[in-house]
C-alpha cells in the first residue's frame, strides 16, 4: 500500500474534455484540474492493479464562510475514517484563496482529516461539475464510483448519502441498479398523483415498477410504503403495493425496526393479521426506544384484538 498521489486521483477521472453540458448519473466524471493540494489524502490505497479495493470519491464543494458546509464537515470527516478501508476518498473543494483554505483546515486539525483542494483561478472544477448541473449552491457533493461514473450529486446530508456509500462500499453495489433507483424516486410523485385522482388500477402499475425498480434503496421504498398506508389526503390506500414495496425493505434490513413496522401495517392493512401481530412483535423487540416501544405495543393491542374478532373487523 501506498499514499495516493494527485496522478493517481485523476486516474479515475479520466474522460473527454468537460463542457456545460447536463451531468447526468452514469456518465463519466468529468477530470479535475486542481489549482493547489491544500491536504493530501490521508488516504493509504494499493493500486488499481492491486488485490485491494479501487477507490470511490466523494467530491464536497464548501467554503470557509458557508455555515451549512461547516456543519456537515464532522459527519463527512467521520465517512472518511469509516470506510478508508473501503476505498473511499473524500475531496473537499472551495475556490477560495490558498491562503484562507489552508489557515482553515490547519485550524480544524483532525477535524478535516480528507484531502482539500483550491479551485483554479478560472473555476476549473467548479464549471466541470457545478454548472453542468444547474450551478447549485454549496454544500453540494458528487459520489464517483469505483469505475470513475457519476452515481448521485446533491446536498451531502446523512439520510441521502449514508446509503448510497454503504452500497458503494460493498459488493453488491452496479451502478445499473443505482439508475433504476433513481428512475423509481422519480416515479414516486407520479404514482401519488395517479392514485389521488381515482386510478388505482394505473397507479397499481406504476407502484409495482417502483418496487421493482428501487431495491437498491430500501429506505425510499420503506417510506413510499409508510406513506401508502397513512396518507390521511389518499381516499383509498393500495395495501398490495404497500406490502410488496416493505417486504424489499425488511428483506434488506431484517432487523431495522421502521422496516418491520411498516410490513406489519401493510400486512395489517392487506387482511394478513396473524402475520402483522407477529412483525409487529419483532419490529418492538428491534425497538431500541422506549417511548416508540409503547406506542408500537398500543398497535400490537389493536393487531391482536382484530385478529381475534376475525377479518370482518378490518
Amino acid at each position: 500500500m501506498h499514499r495516493i498521489c494527485l496522478l493517481f486521483v485523476f486516474i479515475v477521472f479520466i474522460t473527454a474534455a468537460s463542457s456545460v453540458s447536463a451531468l447526468a448519473v452514469g456518465e463519466s466524471a468529468p477530470a479535475m484540474s486542481v489549482g493547489e493540494w491544500v491536504k493530501a489524502s490521508p488516504v493509504d490505497l494499493l493500486d488499481f492493479g492491486g488485490d485491494g479495493p479501487k477507490p470511490f470519491f466523494l467530491i464536497d464543494f464548501w467554503a470557509t464562510w458557508c455555515q451549512p458546509c461547516r456543519m456537515m464537515m464532522p459527519h463527512i470527516n467521520d465517512l472518511q475514517r469509516r470506510y478508508a478501508d473501503a476505498g473511499l476518498v473524500v475531496i473537499g473543494v472551495s475556490n477560495e484563496s490558498v491562503e484562507t483554505i489552508r489557515g482553515f483546515v490547519e485550524s480544524m486539525g483532525e477535524g478535516m482529516g480528507y484531502a482539500v483542494v483550491a479551485d483554479t483561478e478560472g473555476r476549473d472544477i467548479y464549471n466541470a461539475y457545478m454548472r453542468p448541473v444547474g450551478s447549485p449552491g454549496i454544500p453540494h457533493a458528487f459520489l464517483i464510483d469505483r469505475d470513475g461514473r457519476l452515481v448521485w450529486h446533491g446536498v451531502p446530508v446523512e439520510k441521502e448519502i449514508d446509503p448510497l456509500i454503504e452500497r458503494l462500499a460493498g459488493k453488491d453495489y452496479t451502478l445499473k441498479s443505482e439508475q433504476l433507483a433513481e428512475r423509481a424516486e422519480r416515479l414516486v410523485a407520479r404514482y401519488f398523483a395517479t392514485l389521488k385522482r381515482g386510478d388505482d388500477e394505473e397507479a397499481g402499475k406504476i407502484g409495482l415498477r417502483i418496487v421493482e425498480w428501487g431495491s437498491a434503496r430500501p429506505e425510499m421504498l420503506r417510506e413510499f410504503a409508510w406513506r401508502i398506508l397513512t396518507d390521511p389526503d389518499l381516499d383509498s390506500g393500495d395495501a398490495e403495493t404497500a406490502l410488496a414495496a416493505s417486504k424489499v425493505a425488511v428483506q434488506a434490513g431484517p432487523n431495522d425496526f421502521r422496516a418491520l413496522e411498516t410490513l406489519a401495517l401493510a400486512q395489517f392493512e392487506s387482511g394478513h393479521l396473524a402475520e402483522a401481530v407477529e412483525t409487529q412483535k419483532k419490529a418492538i423487540a428491534a425497538c431500541p426506544e422506549t417511548v416508540l416501544q409503547k406506542r408500537m405495543e398500543e398497535t400490537l393491542d389493536k393487531f391482536q384484538s382484530a385478529t381475534a374478532e376475525g377479518p370482518e373487523s378490518l
